[in-house]
């Protein structure tokens, strides 16, 4: 492991290394996907030249074309791949560190759960509650 090592060959290594770790298969298979999309950005790019502008874009770039929880799971892979190159001394620090954090298409719906048709969820099952109890009294009272 050198400062001419290739981005991909560190992401191979890091993925070999999750495996051996026991990571589930599932997730194997998504980092193993997201690895595959990152090399279009990075692939021939070497540790050397693995700056923290550099790779902001190739992530930006992952967000733009494949989501930001494709962007995000790739900025993983590279966190881990580069923090080998950090320990092998390849790196002084890793440049993951300072890539601006991912922000989601579109912010999370906020439910309030103090009121009762707050949100679709809630106010539906709210409604099957009150359903199911009135099936339940109504039978009993039957009886």
């Amino acid at each position: 492991m050198t400062d001419s090592t290739t981005i991909t060959a560190l992401v191979t290594t890091h993925l070999l290394r999750l495996e051996d770790e026991g990571r589930a298969a599932a997730t194997m298979d998504t980092y193993r996907f997201a690895a595959g999309k990152l090399e279009s950005k990075l692939g021939g790019v070497r540790v050397s030249e693995a700056t923290a502008g550099r790779i902001d874009s190739a992530i930006r770039a992952m967000s733009k074309a494949h989501g930001p929880t494709m962007a995000r799971q790739a900025k993983t892979i590279l966190r881990g791949a580069l923090g080998i190159a950090v320990i092998a001394g390849a790196l002084d620090s890793n440049p993951v560190r300072d890539v601006s954090p991912i922000k989601s298409k579109t912010p999370r719906r906020v439910h309030d759960h103090t009121l009762p048709t707050s949100c679709a969820r809630c106010s539906s099952r709210s409604a099957s509650r009150t359903t199911a109890r009135r099936t339940i009294w109504s039978t009993r009272s039957r009886s």
